[in-house]
C-alpha cells in the first residue's frame, strides 16, 4: 500500500511538473504572430515615412492588418487544432506580407513625396512642381 501511494505521488508530481513545458509547445501561438505583425506595421511605416506608400495602399494594409488580428481571436476561439491553427494563420500573415512588399514597390507614390526619394518622374510624368528650364 505504501509503495503504490509513492508511486502515485510520484506520477502525479512528474505529470504536474510537465504542464508547463506542454503549454509553451502547444499552447497559444500568440507572441510569435504579434511580432510579426509589429514587423509588417513597421515595414508599413517606413513605406509612408519613404512616400512609397499612397494614402489609400496604407489605409488598405492596415485593413488588412486589423482583419488578421480578428481572424487570429477567430482561429483560437473556435478551438482549431494548434498546428492547423499555427498553419492558417501562417498562410494569411504570409499573404500580408507579400501585398506589403507589392504596394511598396509598385509606381504609386504619395503625392507630398513625390519626386523626393525617388528621383525624377519617369515616362513625362509631372511632379507638380514648377520647373522654369522648359
Amino acid at each position: 500500500m505504501k509503495g503504490r501511494n509513492t508511486l502515485l505521488v510520484l506520477v502525479a508530481t512528474g505529470l504536474l511538473l510537465s504542464l508547463p513545458v506542454q503549454a509553451q509547445r502547444g499552447g497559444s501561438p500568440g507572441p510569435k504572430f504579434d511580432d510579426r505583425l509589429d514587423r509588417q506595421s513597421s515595414a508599413i511605416q517606413r513605406g509612408i515615412d519613404s512616400g512609397a506608400l499612397t494614402r489609400r495602399e496604407v489605409k488598405t494594409l492596415r485593413r488588412e492588418q486589423s482583419e488578421t488580428r480578428q481572424f487570429m481571436r477567430d482561429v483560437r476561439r473556435d478551438g482549431y487544432p494548434p498546428h492547423e491553427a499555427r498553419r492558417m494563420i501562417e498562410r494569411r500573415l504570409d499573404r500580408v506580407d507579400r501585398q506589403i512588399r507589392k504596394l511598396s514597390n509598385n509606381r504609386d507614390v504619395a503625392p507630398h513625396y513625390r519626386g523626393d526619394r525617388r528621383g525624377p518622374p519617369s515616362h513625362g510624368q509631372d511632379n507638380g512642381r514648377y520647373d522654369d528650364r522648359r
